[in-house]
């Protein structure tokens, strides 16, 4: 349940308006939010050449 909360704080994906607590579709948002952000990290890294 820590988690759910940390990630409705923090993370919101996809402008959501529901809580994550109690929400059914938590995995698979967590995991969509998670996959975007390692693409952003790995596009900032090609952008610098490293």
């Amino acid at each position: 349940m820590g988690q759910r909360l940390k990630h409705w704080l923090f993370q919101r994906g996809k402008n959501c308006k529901h809580c994550c607590l109690w929400c059914e579709y938590y995995d698979l948002c967590r995991a969509d939010v998670l996959a975007q952000n390692e693409r952003e990290e790995n596009h900032g890294k090609e952008r610098a050449g490293t």
